[in-house]
């Protein structure tokens, strides 16, 4: 390597050995000299691991989307043709304290039109909730009640994105509802799908889930983004991952827009083919289920 790369070598030596022995001054110029000429093959050799480190871990949590499996169990998308979706929504736009009662209300009278499926006893008509740390503290009693309707609950990082505050997240809900979650979900910061994210994740035994429909709504979808969410269930009947950020948490019109569409009714005169069930990450996502042809 060295015999094919020395006058590349030699000039980022020359070139960095320049810039030290400047920032150092003339008094350990000398001795530092000595130690560059001594030394030149391992000072480059940190030199050459030191510039991979800066560029390479960025560049993977950049494309961490394209190969996360590498990290942890990392879906994007759960089983085609089952005509099943999975809706994600965040605990704290759902329950902010902006939104009312009777907005809540509307969403679960929403999703009481699905009727229990008695072929698989499951209850469908659900979300899935992505709650952090902060939440858990603040909230235990709503999200043991989301819980206990049988709505999905995920968890996330929090505002201050370290790997730290899933392993605090994990212990707390185990604490605050006597299981342990199994599904981590990315939401839609870059941290969130980081390669340590997915990593950390993967180690305390969960899934990674992040979205194949993101949707950012307000007071109730436009007509691209109902047009591109319609494209995406006829695609592929079933396993989409829909993941609705609200952008004004009072505003909750995006996410019934979104069941509305969903149960095959018409939003800006457009509607899918099927109707859909909404359901838990977890059953979207096995691994082994029926499909509907």
């Amino acid at each position: 390597f060295f015999d094919k790369y020395q006058n590349f070598v030699r000039i980022a030596r020359e070139g960095m050995s320049g810039w030290v022995l400047k920032a150092m001054g003339d008094g350990a110029a000398e001795n530092a000299r000595e130690m560059f000429q001594m030394h030149e093959v391992y000072i480059c050799l940190i030199a050459f691991l030191a510039v991979a480190t800066a560029v390479g871990i960025p560049l993977v949590n950049m494309l961490c989307p394209l190969g996360g499996h590498v990290f942890g169990r990392v879906y994007t998308h759960g089983q085609p043709n089952t005509k099943r979706v999975a809706i994600c929504v965040d605990f704290s736009q759902l329950f902010h304290a902006s939104v009312e009662e009777s907005e809540r209300k509307k969403i679960m009278q929403a999703l009481s039109t699905w009727k229990k499926n008695e072929d698989n006893n499951i209850s469908d008509g659900l979300l899935n909730v992505t709650i952090t740390l902060s939440d858990l503290e603040t909230s235990s009693g709503a999200i043991k009640k989301l819980q206990k309707a049988g709505h999905g609950i995920s968890i996330a990082v929090d505002e201050s994105g370290s790997s730290d505050s899933i392993k605090k997240a994990y212990q707390a809900y185990e604490d605050a509802l006597g299981s342990s979650p199994s599904w981590y979900h990315t939401g839609n910061a870059t941290t969130g799908g980081h390669a340590q994210k997915h990593l950390t994740a993967s180690k305390l035994g969960m899934r990674s889930a992040m979205w194949s429909s993101y949707i950012e709504a307000d007071s109730g979808l436009t007509r691209e983004q109902v047009q591109a969410l319609v494209g995406e269930l006829d695609t592929h009947r079933g396993g989409n991952y829909i993941y609705v950020k609200l952008q004004q948490p009072g505003k909750q019109g995006g996410l019934l827009d979104v069941l509305k569409l969903v149960s095959g009714d018409s939003v800006h005169g457009m509607s899918p083919k099927d109707k859909f069930l909404p359901t838990t990450i977890s059953l979207v996502s096995l691994d082994q289920i029926l499909m509907e042809l």
